[in-house]
Protein backbone atom coordinates (compact mmCIF):
# COMPACT_ATOMS: atom_id res chain seq x y z
CA UNK A 1 0.00 0.00 0.00
CA UNK A 2 1.42 3.55 -0.97
CA UNK A 3 1.41 6.07 1.22
CA UNK A 4 -0.87 8.28 -1.34
CA UNK A 5 -3.47 5.36 -1.17
CA UNK A 6 -3.44 5.63 2.70
CA UNK A 7 -3.37 9.39 2.71
CA UNK A 8 -6.75 8.74 0.76
CA UNK A 9 -7.92 6.16 2.44
CA UNK A 10 -7.61 7.75 5.68
CA UNK A 11 -9.35 10.92 4.77
CA UNK A 12 -12.30 9.13 3.43
CA UNK A 13 -12.76 6.64 6.65
CA UNK A 14 -12.57 10.23 8.72
CA UNK A 15 -15.34 11.64 6.82
CA UNK A 16 -17.17 8.95 6.58
CA UNK A 17 -16.84 8.69 10.56
CA UNK A 18 -17.38 12.37 10.67
CA UNK A 19 -20.51 12.40 8.31
CA UNK A 20 -21.81 9.18 10.10
CA UNK A 21 -21.16 10.67 13.66
CA UNK A 22 -22.58 14.35 13.10
CA UNK A 23 -25.32 12.34 11.97
CA UNK A 24 -25.94 10.78 15.17
CA UNK A 25 -25.14 13.18 17.50
CA UNK A 26 -27.61 15.32 15.44
CA UNK A 27 -30.26 12.84 15.43
CA UNK A 28 -29.91 12.18 19.20
CA UNK A 29 -29.60 15.68 20.53
CA UNK A 30 -32.96 16.16 19.55
CA UNK A 31 -34.43 13.43 22.17
CA UNK A 32 -32.34 13.11 24.29
CA UNK A 33 -30.76 15.27 27.55
CA UNK A 34 -27.31 15.84 26.08
CA UNK A 35 -28.48 18.48 23.94
CA UNK A 36 -26.71 21.22 25.62
CA UNK A 37 -22.85 19.24 25.45
CA UNK A 38 -22.08 17.10 21.88
CA UNK A 39 -18.74 17.98 22.43
CA UNK A 40 -17.97 14.65 24.74
CA UNK A 41 -19.66 12.45 21.56
CA UNK A 42 -17.48 14.28 18.81
CA UNK A 43 -14.19 13.69 21.05
CA UNK A 44 -15.05 10.32 21.57
CA UNK A 45 -15.53 9.32 18.42
CA UNK A 46 -12.36 11.43 16.36
CA UNK A 47 -10.48 10.42 19.43
CA UNK A 48 -11.09 6.55 19.25
CA UNK A 49 -11.12 6.69 15.18
CA UNK A 50 -7.54 8.24 15.60
CA UNK A 51 -6.19 5.78 18.18
CA UNK A 52 -8.04 2.70 16.29
CA UNK A 53 -6.42 3.72 12.78
CA UNK A 54 -3.36 4.17 14.08
CA UNK A 55 -3.12 0.86 16.13
CA UNK A 56 -4.68 -0.53 13.31
CA UNK A 57 -1.42 0.33 11.05
CA UNK A 58 1.28 -1.03 13.34
CA UNK A 59 2.29 -4.78 14.34
CA UNK A 60 1.53 -4.90 18.39
CA UNK A 61 3.15 -7.65 20.76
CA UNK A 62 1.09 -9.36 22.80
CA UNK A 63 2.72 -7.54 25.95
CA UNK A 64 2.21 -4.04 24.74
CA UNK A 65 -1.78 -4.84 23.58
CA UNK A 66 -2.04 -6.13 26.96
CA UNK A 67 -0.41 -2.87 28.55
CA UNK A 68 -2.98 -0.73 27.01
CA UNK A 69 -5.87 -2.40 28.03
CA UNK A 70 -4.45 -2.18 31.82
CA UNK A 71 -3.83 1.70 30.76
CA UNK A 72 -7.82 1.57 29.48
CA UNK A 73 -8.97 -0.12 32.03
CA UNK A 74 -7.62 1.74 35.16
CA UNK A 75 -8.98 5.29 33.66
CA UNK A 76 -12.38 6.01 34.89
CA UNK A 77 -14.85 8.34 32.90
CA UNK A 78 -16.36 10.34 35.74
CA UNK A 79 -19.20 12.42 34.97
CA UNK A 80 -22.78 12.46 36.78
CA UNK A 81 -24.31 9.52 36.12
CA UNK A 82 -26.13 9.49 32.34
CA UNK A 83 -29.38 7.90 31.24
CA UNK A 84 -29.35 4.45 29.45
CA UNK A 85 -30.71 6.03 26.13
CA UNK A 86 -27.30 8.59 26.03
CA UNK A 87 -25.06 5.75 27.02
CA UNK A 88 -26.51 4.23 24.14
CA UNK A 89 -25.63 6.66 21.63
CA UNK A 90 -22.18 6.87 23.14
CA UNK A 91 -21.58 3.00 22.44
CA UNK A 92 -22.55 3.71 18.93
CA UNK A 93 -20.12 6.24 18.49
CA UNK A 94 -17.68 4.82 19.76
CA UNK A 95 -18.99 1.38 17.69
CA UNK A 96 -18.95 3.86 13.94
CA UNK A 97 -15.57 5.12 15.21
CA UNK A 98 -14.23 1.33 15.24
CA UNK A 99 -15.71 0.42 12.47
CA UNK A 100 -14.26 3.21 10.00
CA UNK A 101 -11.07 2.52 11.64
CA UNK A 102 -10.03 -1.06 11.55
CA UNK A 103 -12.70 -1.86 9.16
CA UNK A 104 -11.16 -3.89 5.85
CA UNK A 105 -14.58 -2.97 3.60
CA UNK A 106 -14.65 -0.81 1.01
CA UNK A 107 -15.61 2.76 1.00
CA UNK A 108 -19.18 1.92 -0.48
CA UNK A 109 -19.91 -0.62 2.02
CA UNK A 110 -18.40 1.08 4.89
CA UNK A 111 -20.63 3.89 4.19
CA UNK A 112 -23.30 1.41 3.75
CA UNK A 113 -22.72 -0.16 7.11
CA UNK A 114 -22.13 3.22 9.00
CA UNK A 115 -25.64 4.62 7.18
CA UNK A 116 -27.54 1.25 8.49
CA UNK A 117 -26.29 2.14 12.08
CA UNK A 118 -27.42 5.76 12.04
CA UNK A 119 -31.10 5.05 10.03
CA UNK A 120 -31.47 1.78 12.88
CA UNK A 121 -30.96 4.36 15.55
CA UNK A 122 -33.00 6.60 13.88
CA UNK A 123 -35.92 4.48 13.20
CA UNK A 124 -35.34 2.86 17.08
CA UNK A 125 -35.73 6.35 18.50
CA UNK A 126 -38.58 7.51 16.84
CA UNK A 127 -42.25 7.43 17.98
CA UNK A 128 -43.28 4.42 15.83
CA UNK A 129 -40.81 2.37 17.65
CA UNK A 130 -41.10 4.22 21.47
CA UNK A 131 -43.60 2.61 24.22
CA UNK A 132 -46.32 5.12 24.59
CA UNK A 133 -46.08 4.04 28.57
CA UNK A 134 -43.68 5.56 31.30
CA UNK A 135 -42.71 4.77 34.91
CA UNK A 136 -42.96 7.24 37.90
CA UNK A 137 -41.99 6.36 41.79
CA UNK A 138 -43.75 7.60 44.36
CA UNK A 139 -44.55 7.19 48.00
CA UNK A 140 -47.80 5.96 48.46
CA UNK A 141 -49.39 6.06 52.12
CA UNK A 142 -52.35 3.83 51.62
CA UNK A 143 -50.65 0.73 52.40
CA UNK A 144 -53.10 -1.34 53.02
CA UNK A 145 -53.94 -1.28 49.32
CA UNK A 146 -50.68 -2.39 48.70
CA UNK A 147 -51.55 -6.13 49.36
CA UNK A 148 -52.34 -8.25 45.86
CA UNK A 149 -55.81 -9.17 47.17
CA UNK A 150 -56.24 -5.08 46.57
CA UNK A 151 -54.89 -4.52 43.59
CA UNK A 152 -57.87 -3.05 42.06
CA UNK A 153 -58.36 -0.41 44.60
CA UNK A 154 -54.56 0.16 44.38
CA UNK A 155 -55.00 0.92 40.81
CA UNK A 156 -58.14 3.18 41.00
CA UNK A 157 -56.96 4.89 44.20
CA UNK A 158 -54.08 5.97 41.90
CA UNK A 159 -56.10 6.77 38.55
CA UNK A 160 -58.19 9.06 40.26
CA UNK A 161 -55.47 10.91 42.94
CA UNK A 162 -52.55 11.25 39.40
CA UNK A 163 -55.27 11.86 36.48
CA UNK A 164 -53.55 9.21 34.65
CA UNK A 165 -54.28 5.98 32.77
CA UNK A 166 -52.27 3.80 35.06
CA UNK A 167 -51.63 0.16 33.84
CA UNK A 168 -49.29 -1.43 36.31
CA UNK A 169 -47.95 -0.63 39.67
CA UNK A 170 -45.12 -2.09 41.18
CA UNK A 171 -43.99 -2.05 44.75
CA UNK A 172 -40.42 -1.54 45.36
CA UNK A 173 -40.13 -1.02 49.46
CA UNK A 174 -42.39 -1.06 51.69
CA UNK A 175 -41.56 1.23 54.96
CA UNK A 176 -44.09 -0.37 58.01
CA UNK A 177 -42.70 2.47 60.63
CA UNK A 178 -43.75 5.16 58.45
CA UNK A 179 -46.85 3.40 56.77
CA UNK A 180 -46.41 3.90 53.24
CA UNK A 181 -44.51 2.04 50.21
CA UNK A 182 -42.31 3.10 47.76
CA UNK A 183 -43.94 2.29 43.97
CA UNK A 184 -43.13 2.18 40.22
CA UNK A 185 -46.45 3.81 38.30
CA UNK A 186 -46.34 2.01 34.88
CA UNK A 187 -48.86 4.90 32.75
CA UNK A 188 -50.25 5.72 29.52
CA UNK A 189 -47.91 9.03 28.09
CA UNK A 190 -50.28 11.41 28.70
CA UNK A 191 -51.58 13.50 25.46
CA UNK A 192 -49.95 17.57 25.71
CA UNK A 193 -52.27 20.04 24.75
CA UNK A 194 -52.81 22.52 22.26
Amino acid sequence: MTLASLDLAFILKFLINLLSLALLIRLGSRRLRFNTSVFPFYMFGIGIFLVAFTLNRIDLTLGFAFGLFAIFSMLRYRTEVISLEDMTYLFLVVVIALICAVSPLSILELTIVCAIVVLSAGLAGSSFARSNLETQTIRYEKIENIRPENRAQLLADLKARTGLDVRSVLVRSIDLMQDSAMITVIHATPEKGP
